[in-house]
Order: C-alpha cells, then sequence, then structure tokens
C-alpha cells in the first residue's frame, strides 16, 4: 500500500471519529467535517484515477460531493440533491458495464420498471411527490449497481462501500419517516454518517488501489 493511499485512509479515519464523538455527544459542527471527508474521496479519486474506468468512479464520487453540497451543507434543495445522486447511480452503471460496455436487456427493464411500479404506489397512496420519485429511481439503481459490483471482484472494495451505502439511505429513510420509535430513530441519525463515509472512503479505495496494482 502506498504513502499516499495510507495517508488517505488516516486522515479519514481522524475526521470520521471526530464527527461521530461531536455527534454522539451533541456537539454542533460536525457538518464541515463530514463535508471535508467527501471532497477529500473527490480528491485521491480523481489523484489515483489513471484510466478510463476509474475516471468515471471520480466524476461520480465529484458528483457525491454535489448532491451532499445541497443535502448535507445547504440542508435544503432535497430534489436537486437527489436528482444529481440518480446521475452518480447512472455513472457507476456505466462503470459496471465495463468491459462489456452495454447492460443486458433484462438489467435495463429492472432499472425502469422497478421504479415505475414504485412511483405508480406512490400515486396509488397519493405520496407521488417529486422527491419521492427521485428517490425511487435512485435507491433501485444503487440497490442494482451493489448487487451487480459483487459480480466484480477486481473492483473490491467497491462492493462493500455499495452496500454500506445502501446502509445509509435505508437509516436516512428511518430518520425521515419518523416512525415515533425514539431507539430506532436515534440509531438512523448516528447510523447514517457511520455508514455513509467508510463507504466512500471504501469505493475511492477501489480506484487508489487498482492504481496501485496497474
Amino acid at each position: 500500500m502506498s504513502c499516499g493511499t495510507k495517508f488517505f485512509i488516516l486522515t479519514e479515519s481522524i475526521l470520521y471519529i471526530i464527527f461521530l464523538t461531536l455527534d454522539l455527544t451533541g456537539v454542533s459542527g460536525s457538518a464541515w467535517l463530514k463535508y471535508a471527508g467527501i471532497l477529500l474521496c473527490v480528491c485521491f479519486g480523481f489523484a489515483g484515477a489513471d484510466s478510463r474506468e476509474d475516471r468515471l468512479i471520480a466524476l461520480a464520487l465529484f458528483f457525491t460531493a454535489a448532491a451532499d453540497f445541497f443535502l448535507l451543507v445547504l440542508n435544503r434543495h432535497y430534489e436537486a440533491g437527489v436528482f444529481i445522486f440518480c446521475l452518480v447511480q447512472l455513472l457507476y452503471c456505466v462503470r459496471l458495464t465495463f468491459p462489456e460496455k452495454k447492460c443486458p436487456p433484462g438489467e435495463i427493464a429492472l432499472r425502469i420498471g422497478i421504479p415505475a411500479a414504485l412511483i405508480l404506489l406512490l400515486a396509488l397512496l397519493h405520496r407521488q411527490s417529486l422527491l419521492n420519485i427521485l428517490v425511487s429511481i435512485y435507491f433501485t439503481n444503487l440497490v442494482i449497481n451493489a448487487l451487480k459490483s459483487l459480480r466484480r471482484p477486481e473492483l473490491s472494495p467497491m462492493p462493500a462501500g455499495f452496500f454500506l451505502f445502501i446502509g445509509c439511505d435505508i437509516c436516512v429513510g428511518l430518520f425521515n419517516l419518523n416512525l415515533q420509535i425514539p431507539w430506532l430513530y436515534t440509531f438512523a441519525a448516528y447510523a447514517m454518517w457511520a455508514f455513509y463515509l467508510p463507504s466512500q472512503v471504501l469505493i475511492t479505495l477501489s480506484v487508489l488501489i487498482e492504481h496501485e496494482r496497474s
């Protein structure tokens, strides 16, 4: 493992410990530390990208930071943030198609059909807001990308990153549903970022490790 990769892991670990400590002790001011961790992923992602495939991942990390600017830093314009996350999953989809360079028809059907079914369900429940529609598209494609990455062992540790990404989004959903279960609400509030930053670090490491192999 190169010195640069070790520095990346160490710096992210320090940021992670500090912002979790702030969150758990109720001290404000962790948002910028969290965002700094995401920006660090972007920087190291581009620094380690030396192929078209790796540059796609780095670009996905860049758009992830753009989405988090709305969702974390500004804490508003959620539709814009989730829309950008849809673009992030599209980039990961493209990356995961290499070297075949195209998605199987069945996979395309799932990527379109499942969100369409969820949007129909939302309409039936009278919950068809733009945000909910975008979340349906985004989350479906995240899950499909995570499952698809399992067939690509050479991209390790990206699959673990995707599944932590899913864990984060499940916590975000539980937090926003506010099911009147205090312990679950508290767990979701802390766990979303406990899952999220490691997910982005692992995805970034897939670029850095590939760079070192080459």
